[in-house]
């Protein structure tokens, strides 16, 4: 009967110990998975930051983008401005008047010289 009870008991050690070795790897594979989340989620922090600094600089660029836009609208309605005022000059009758003294001018600049 002594014989028997060893060997159970040296059974049930031996099951104890195949247990604790099973225990033992799922504490080491947890502990794998948690360094491993620790990094990824290092690396999501990092990642999140870069995209915020990308988006700051997106609202920078837009600003610009739309002040630049504004300034190209309010230098085209002066230029619209101005060649009106120029076609005005043109046609006016006060510069198809002068156009012969103007003339004379240019001809005397020519020939004559400064």
């Amino acid at each position: 009967m002594e014989v028997i009870e060893l060997e159970n008991i040296k059974d049930l050690i031996q099951d104890e110990f195949n247990n604790i070795n099973k225990k033992q790897q799922i504490y080491y594979e947890l502990l794998k998975l948690n360094f491993e989340i620790s990094n990824l989620e290092n690396h999501v922090e990092k990642v999140e930051e870069g995209n915020r600094n990308l988006e700051q600089q997106i609202r920078k660029y837009q600003s610009e983008t739309e002040y630049y836009k504004s300034r190209i609208h309010k230098l085209s309605q002066e230029q619209q401005y101005f060649l009106k005022e120029y076609n005005k000059i043109l046609h006016s009758n006060s510069w198809k008047l002068m156009a012969p003294l103007r003339g004379l001018g240019k001809f005397f600049k020519k020939n004559i010289g400064r």
